[in-house]
């Protein structure tokens, strides 16, 4: 069977996704799946060599490219389902996301599979290149710290350089690398960011793909930072043990 899967969401959704994909493809191993996905993640090659996906199938952003995202997410859909007839697709499938349900556990009831049997772990899909530029960038740094808190992903209540100042105070980090500062999002594909992450001796992150690569990668949470609160953070945890350090008040810890 020819399978599209409409999912333009975010790296981190990908990131949750990976469960029900991989469970599919067991129970499946002969079907063809493709993915959409934004063509403005195109270049992060986040699903470079995934075993899961076939074919991805590159769409607009329906946030950023329409006037609200119900026009864009319409006309998202009307492409795909377009484009499936035109390339011998037999199956649509266009996940939804209950508001209260996890994004894990919807996607994999969207794709008929139960990835809950166990704990679901999550995968990212780096290769020796990604490692390689990783490790050429890092260079002789020494012991270092990753941060994507305030120049990487602006967030209105965190002061400027609070991960910076976080690491040092709670890790004893003097040198970090931040996105944003030290290299910009487009400079390397993600699987590269994510072996620098892999790299670092504590991160600080807001909920972000790095969030989520970092738990899919068996690496400690040191901080992360919910800015919209527990009822987000249900429905995008990490389902398998991980250490982690999750943060929603930030009057605790701002001074």
């Amino acid at each position: 069977m020819r399978l599209l899967i409409i999912y333009p969401h975010g790296l981190g959704d990908i990131i949750m996704a990976t469960p029900a994909l991989r469970k599919y493809r067991r129970e499946h191993p002969d079907d063809y799946v493709v993915l959409a996905m934004q063509a403005r993640f195109e270049s992060s090659e986040i699903l470079k060599n995934c075993p899961y996906v076939d074919e991805l199938l590159f769409t607009a952003d329906p946030w950023q490219d329409f006037v609200d995202a119900g026009l864009g997410f319409r006309t998202v859909q009307n492409f795909c389902r377009v484009w499936a007839k035109n390339n011998n697709i037999d199956k649509v499938i266009n996940p939804a996301f209950p508001a209260r349900m996890h994004k894990t556990t919807a996607f994999a009831r969207a794709m008929g599979v139960d990835p809950l049997e166990v704990k679901p772990h999550t995968e990212v899909f780096t290769t020796q290149e990604d490692v390689d530029a990783a490790v050429k960038f890092i260079g002789d740094r020494g012991p270092f710290g990753f941060v994507h808190t305030t120049t990487g992903a602006p967030l209105k209540d965190l002061p400027q350089g609070f991960g910076r100042q976080w690491l040092k105070e709670n890790k004893g980090l003097d040198t970090c690398i931040e996105v944003g500062v030290e290299y910009k999002y487009d400079d390397f594909n993600i699987n590269t960011q994510f072996e620098i992450v892999r790299r670092a001796e504590a991160i600080c992150v807001p909920d972000s793909v790095f969030y989520h690569a970092r738990a899919a990668m068996d690496k400690p949470i040191d901080f992360a930072y919910f800015q919209r609160g527990e009822r987000t953070y249900r429905r995008v945890r990490v389902l398998h043990d991980h250490k982690k350090a999750i943060t929603y008040n930030l009057k605790d810890i701002i001074r």
